[in-house]
């Protein structure tokens, strides 16, 4: 969701809209197409380091984290990501694979249980990396899951229940600790104006997102210097 694409250079972009307000503040952008939440917990660590995600945290000791994960999480699907159907896709003629896509869509839907993550190990893998995060006196702010455009819902009714769900489940968590702030990206009438796909927006989102995220920056380093 922060990296570039076609319609956004990096130039547009909320990341170094950051980079480009705060000169003096070292960003380190770890960003990657499709993440999901299970990042949180499995990204990478050095050869006998245990904590397995350490790339997102304790090897950069970071004042605070900005995230923006959650969409390819929740998102309603045809069928089970490492369940039956994916493994015959798998070992199939694409023209096959296409009938068969076509089918599920036709008469069974985007459904809830075949999210990529379940609710239950969404709340587990940001638990996991609150708590880390608060034992290192890190900030976190994060970007609650962003609404679609309508012409997505259309496709896949359930959508606003499932973004609904887990961002229940993120602003709860929020409450638990005292170092999670939670942001609200859009509203809906912003998404139908930004959007470039069904999920992605335009640099005014980016723009939208950017000064957010620097007025958060802000409250934090003042309060911070108190």
């Amino acid at each position: 969701m922060a990296m570039p694409r076609l319609g956004v250079h990096y130039d547009q972009t909320w990341p170094c809209k950051l980079v480009h307000n705060f000169p003096n503040i070292e960003f380190i952008d770890k960003s990657r197409r499709a993440s999901t939440s299970e990042r949180l917990v499995s990204d990478g660590a050095g050869a006998g380091d245990s904590v397995r995600s350490a790339d997102l945290l304790e090897y950069y000791s970071p004042d605070f984290v900005i995230t923006q994960v959650g969409i390819t999480d929740c998102a309603p699907r045809l069928f089970k990501r490492r369940g039956f159907l994916s493994y015959v896709f798998h070992f199939s003629p694409q023209c096959v694979t296409d009938q068969l896509i076509k089918l599920l869509k036709r008469y069974r839907g985007r459904k809830e249980k075949y999210a990529y993550v379940s609710p239950e190990l969404f709340r587990s893998n940001w638990a996991q990396y609150f708590e880390r995060c608060r034992n290192y006196h890190v900030q976190v702010f994060c970007i609650l899951i962003g609404l679609p455009a309508r012409e997505f819902i259309l496709k896949s009714p359930n959508i606003l229940t499932s973004i609904t769900k887990y961002n229940l489940i993120l602003e709860r968590l929020a409450n638990e600790y005292e170092n999670v702030h939670c942001i609200t990206p859009f509203s809906q009438n912003e998404i139908e104006e930004i959007a470039l796909d069904e999920f992605h927006v335009d640099a005014i989102g980016h723009s939208i997102i950017a000064d957010k995220l620097i007025r958060e920056i802000d409250t934090f380093y003042k309060f911070s210097a108190q």
